[in-house]
């Protein structure tokens, strides 16, 4: 990173309040290596912490300070270089060095991480691998069909059911109307068809029981 102050940097006294003062700098930041601009840069005040500034997309900023004062240009990837400037009173502008901002880079040696120390370790602890369970894994267990039986006597109906079950009495409060409702308790034949079931041993009556889980 380049700092420029000399053409494009001047200086100039301003006579602030309270008899202090104070000088203008204006410069324009760019990177060494490849002499280009560096935008959003930050120039900072070191006597006045508070006073501070960025540099625009051509890289150029204009800040007021005191003699005496010393820039901070910091940029992300460059290493900070500071510009003091000296402390007296600038009758016709003041001009500064070039400053070269070299790149903030470190290189560190190559590191192999090894997670086993010898092959034998590695063929251990894959053939002892537990695999994650999947999809189809959980697709399989919730379709267990013993499962499905447990979960058909103690669930509610849904929306669909209940529906079909209204639309199917609505049938037969149709089929009757006008006459008295016909209901298979008094039907002969089906109390005929009922106890020649329950003679042979037909109706078997059992309660399905939870499924057990599995490993």
């Amino acid at each position: 990173m380049t700092f420029f102050t000399n053409p494009v940097i001047y200086g100039q006294s301003v006579q602030g309040q309270h008899n202090e003062t104070l000088v203008q700098v204006s410069g324009v930041v760019m990177a060494a290596k490849t002499n280009r601009p560096l935008q959003f840069a930050v120039i900072i005040s070191k006597k006045q912490p508070n006073n501070n500034i960025l540099t625009n997309d051509k890289g150029f900023f204009s800040m007021v300070t005191v003699p005496g004062d010393t820039l901070l240009c910091l940029a992300y990837g460059y290493l900070t270089n500071p510009q003091p400037i000296p402390n007296y009173e600038f009758e016709h502008g003041y001009s500064l060095n070039i400053i070269t901002m070299l790149e903030d880079t470190n290189f560190v040696r190559q590191t192999a991480k090894m997670p086993y120390p010898e092959p034998s370790d590695f063929n251990r602890a894959f053939l002892a691998l537990e695999t994650p369970e999947d999809d189809f894994d959980r697709a399989l267990r919730n379709l267990d069909p013993e499962l499905l039986a447990y979960l058909a006597t103690i669930l509610p109906y849904d929306g669909g059911e209940n529906y079909n079950l209204f639309v199917k009495r609505e049938m037969e409060r149709q089929y009757t109307r006008g006459q008295y409702p016909s209901y298979k308790i008094f039907d002969v034949f089906a109390w005929a068809k009922f106890v020649k079931a329950l003679k042979h041993g037909d109706i078997k009556i059992s309660m399905p029981k939870p499924p057990n889980k599995k490993n």
